[in-house]
């Protein structure tokens, strides 16, 4: 069956209208009718919706809100469902694409590539983003890196070896949906044998997981194709300010899970580590592959990033030896001399570049990620 639109660009929504009213509208501004935007909002109110009341009648605008919350997950399952465009990208809901993403998808098509992890080379802090080291000194700023317009092509499965060996911390050496661009139908793939796009607590982990092992090779681009968006209330807002952790119980971004598979062998706390390790582990069962990850990473990030949980971290320790998983102290130790070496090395690159820009050019003024999309063109015209 023919594909309806070229592109499907996905934004799944919760109580974040201020942000995602610009993103969305901005999306709509610099692309073509080839292209469609779909949202899924889960908001308490229908105050998003009413503020895009003028797209009722654009076709390629497909707006879905829920009378009944969602899981993040669920909401991601649902608006990828949603998707109609041959390909598909996903954002977050304070996040944009550049408008040259169509023109990136005329050269896959033309390469015949079904997955692309471009390099985040533009980024874009709101007005109320604030970090522990920098305080407000990102705010309202666009950044942009330098790039080469390369194209390179990866092996998935020894993209996937590497993250296992790292405890899948992060999706920046893995194929990608989220600020990546899949063909349809090997979403579609990745439902059929998982029973859906995205499995666990945290979608992007999951789906790059999937992607890795379901995939022989992608491609990386060294290229702006989307812009990805830090907000005060987003997870890498609350991540910035060292909040982006606590009680599994409490915390308001896993109440609307129902039944989560939790290994006993990860530290029972909410945290980044946890709940990426949490999303990658219920995705390589389905693989067979959860043998292969590496426990003694996960305890040594753990124990070094949130000591306050010590306890817990002990009893997931305990429960790795007890279902045949060794972490022998030299193997903590070799891992925690890693996690430092690595440090001392990002530490040494920021001296040389001791600014919040790091080096980036910089955009100042920049009131919402509409206005930054605004003058991320200007920029690109004067180069």
């Amino acid at each position: 069956m023919k594909n309806e639109y070229l592109l499907s660009i996905v934004i799944a929504t919760h109580n974040r209208q201020k942000y995602a009213v610009h993103s969305i509208e901005s999306i709509l501004s610099y692309t073509s009718d080839s292209v469609e935007v779909v949202v899924s909002d889960t908001s308490e109110s229908e105050s998003l919706k009413t503020l895009l009341e003028k797209y009722n009648d654009t076709p390629r605008f497909k707006y879905t809100h829920h009378t009944q919350r969602l899981s993040m997950t669920e909401n991601y399952n649902f608006a990828v469902e949603s998707a109609t465009g041959e390909y598909v990208c996903l954002i977050g809901d304070d996040d944009s694409v550049c408008p040259e993403i169509e023109r990136v998808i005329e050269l896959m098509k033309e390469r015949e590539i079904n997955v692309l992890s471009p390099r985040i080379i533009t980024t874009y802090s709101w007005p109320d983003f604030i970090t522990k080291i920098w305080g407000d000194k990102h705010a309202g700023k666009l950044y942009i890196d330098k790039f080469t317009g390369d194209w390179k092509k990866c092996n998935s499965k020894k993209q996937l070896q590497q993250a296992l060996r790292n405890a899948c911390q992060g999706t920046d050496d893995l194929p990608k949906l989220y600020h990546g661009i899949v063909q349809k139908t090997v979403l579609e793939k990745i439902k059929e044998k998982n029973g859906n796009y995205f499995l666990g607590i945290s979608p992007d982990i999951s789906i790059a997981v999937s992607l890795a092992a379901q995939t022989d090779e992608y491609y990386t681009l060294d290229y702006p194709v989307t812009i990805p968006g830090a907000s005060g209330g987003s997870n890498t807002g609350r991540s910035a300010l060292n909040k982006h952790k606590g009680s599994l119980d409490d915390d308001e971004h896993i109440k609307p899970f129902r039944d989560i598979r939790w290994d006993e062998r990860i530290p029972r706390f909410f945290s980044v580590e946890t709940t990426w390790s949490q999303a990658a582990l219920e995705t390589l069962h389905v693989y067979s592959l959860a043998d292969k990850y590496n426990f003694a990473r996960l305890i040594s990030l753990c124990q070094t990033n949130h000591a306050e949980y010590g306890d817990k971290i002990a009893i997931a320790k305990r429960n790795c030896e007890e279902l045949g998983v060794s972490i022998s102290s030299w193997s903590l130790i070799v891992e925690k001399v890693k996690l430092k070496l690595n440090r001392v090395k990002n530490t040494l690159i920021r001296l040389t570049k001791p600014t919040p820009s790091g080096g980036k050019a910089v955009i100042a003024n920049c009131e919402n990620i509409n206005e930054a999309v605004d003058k991320y063109v200007e920029f690109m015209n004067s180069k």
